[in-house]
């Protein structure tokens, strides 16, 4: 007898090559969609958490300067405190989207340096004197401070504190 000398090809044919890149092709349009979102929402996150971070920062730095300081007070939209680190009469201003400590001859100093704001900015800085009954005690002077933080994107971050100088209110200067 004669042995078949016909060797069978080992491979895929083209029509199975055709239906495995098919199913590949539905495969990555279906994953595409997914991935851009998450990373889309990575992103934004991202950005919230730094509006956070920044907000925190610089109210907690403001925060600080009214209790350790002297005399707080709110006079128009802004802060004036004796403070420790920046002399009499300091006020805590917004201007070009950071929050300044702004001496009496108009001299600003940032709180933060640039990299601290990155591509983020203050949009609003409110400071308003408590209400609170023990407000009305001079001795234990209470300001509520809220503050705005926007991001590059559409992403912001709002926080308020209240707080009272531990130094109290004393006489002028």
């Amino acid at each position: 007898m004669k042995k078949s000398t016909i060797k069978r090809r080992a491979g895929f044919t083209l029509a199975e090559a055709i239906i495995a890149i098919a199913v590949l092709a539905l495969f990555a349009a279906a994953i595409v969609p997914l991935t851009t979102v998450v990373f889309s929402t990575k992103i934004a996150m991202v950005e919230v958490n730094k509006c956070q971070m920044l907000a925190s920062t610089v109210l907690l730095t403001v925060a600080d300067e009214i209790r350790y300081g002297q005399n707080p007070r709110v006079e128009e939209d802004r802060i004036v405190v004796d403070s420790v680190n920046f002399g009499y009469d300091t006020a805590f201003v917004l201007k070009d989207g950071k929050i300044c400590a702004q001496a009496p001859d108009g001299t600003c100093y940032d709180l933060m340096t640039d990299k601290y704001y990155g591509t983020l900015h203050v949009s609003e800085f409110v400071v308003e004197q408590a209400t609170s009954a023990e407000a009305s005690d001079k001795t234990k002077q209470q300001i509520t401070i809220k503050i705005t933080v926007c991001g590059s994107s559409d992403a912001q971050y709002s926080a308020e504190i209240t707080v009272a100088a531990l130094n109290g209110v004393q006489s002028s200067h």
